[in-house]
């Protein structure tokens, strides 16, 4: 069953999406989807992070978020193949993201279709409790849901790599984004 999905409109084109392919009492499988401008290139990331907020979309410290980016691994991604995945849980702190969260980049699903470079998509397979510990949105809430996401298609690894503070200061796009509740069953 898909639930969601959360998107994000970058603007000139390019957007990001994180949808549920699976969710049941014990697993989720989420699919992360950017369309970029460009390929990237060597070092190169494409990032979105997001953390909760109220319905003002503002951030309190301390709150919940999570951290998804691709990495090109060679001089030019012109394919999936080419991208390395990270996806981490952390939270906000006086306009950073703090960069000692949950790593969960290693339950990425490979084997997914060879889209073009300007098409990444990564699939990642985990268990209910992990996807709570990385602060993945519930995208079947009852009631509508906010965020304030920071997105950066044009950064280095070496400063935006998730594992690391990062200040969410000019070179960050913001976001207002609403996930609308799931209507109920009759």
């Amino acid at each position: 069953v898909a639930a969601g999905p959360l998107t994000i409109d970058v603007g000139g084109g390019a957007l990001f999406r994180l949808q549920d392919e699976v969710l049941d009492a014990f697993n989720r499988k989420v699919r992360f989807e950017m369309t970029l401008n460009s390929n990237l290139h060597l070092l190169e990331t494409a990032t979105a992070i997001c953390f909760d907020s109220d319905d003002t979309f503002s951030i309190s410290d301390g709150a919940p978020g999570w951290g998804m980016s691709f990495l090109c691994t060679v001089s030019e991604c012109s394919t999936n193949a080419h991208l390395h995945t990270l996806l981490f849980g952390s939270h906000y702190q006086e306009g950073h993201w703090v960069g000692d969260g949950v790593d969960a980049s290693f339950t990425w699903n490979g084997g997914l279709e060879p889209n073009d470079g300007i098409f990444p998509v990564a699939q990642f397979y985990m268990g209910i409790s992990l996807a709570a510990s990385i602060n993945l949105p519930d995208l079947e809430a009852a009631v509508d849901t906010y965020y304030k996401c920071f997105t950066n298609f044009d950064g280095s690894y070496v400063e935006d790599n998730l594992l690391v503070d990062i200040n969410l200061d000019s070179d960050w796009q913001e976001h207002n984004v609403t996930v609308a509740a799931t209507p109920s069953l009759p």
